[in-house]
């Protein structure tokens, strides 16, 4: 039989409707395991309706802003925002740490968790993903704080409603993953 390119497309396409069908399941399995640990964001929904939000990243240019400002407004800090010097002034109500993720392992990750439970004052709002909660509760990390997790996989699209319970859009950085939490806030 001669290989032809009509071939080869149909091919590949068949094995990527294969593999996407095969991860859909891997994540829905994952998704049943968990939900009980995503279903604790009800209480979460519209929370903070009518509020505005600042997220707070962690670029090297924010070292040359003023942040006290925010000092009593709402804000959800990401990543290492916590060794900002301004952080115990502004006290973000919430911080989102992204999934783990290579090249970093889970010792690093444990590691990093652990430094930032120093920072973090008691009742501190925790969002960490799902994927994650083993190393959270193996070294029993985040005991003085509240945690939520959240499950963010899949397709990279936004749909109207953004629901913490289930599946979140895969968004490739945790300051648009931080943005939804905000739309999930109100």
């Amino acid at each position: 039989v001669r290989y032809t390119p009509i071939i080869g497309v149909l091919a590949e396409s068949l094995y990527r409707s294969i593999f996407n069908l095969w991860r859909s399941r891997k994540n829905l399995v994952f998704y049943i395991k968990n939900k009980r640990y995503l279903s604790r964001n009800i209480e979460l929904k519209n929370s903070e309706r009518g509020e505005g939000l600042f997220v707070l990243a962690c670029g090297p240019s924010i070292n040359q802003q003023n942040l006290k400002p925010l000092k009593d407004e709402l804000c959800i800090s990401v990543n290492n925002f916590f060794v900002h010097p301004d952080f115990n002034i502004i006290k973000p109500k919430y911080h989102i740490f992204p999934g783990s993720h290579s090249p970093l392992s889970d010792d690093q990750y444990v590691s990093w968790f652990q430094e930032a439970e120093k920072y973090f004052p008691k009742d501190q709002i925790v969002f960490v993903s799902v994927t994650d909660k083993y190393m959270v509760d193996n070294n029993k990390l985040f005991s003085n704080q509240k945690v939520y997790y959240y499950y963010s996989v899949g397709e990279k699209q936004i749909r109207d409603v953004v629901d913490m319970t289930k599946n979140m859009p895969a968004i490739d950085g945790i300051v648009q993953t931080a943005m939804l939490v905000g739309f999930y806030l109100g």
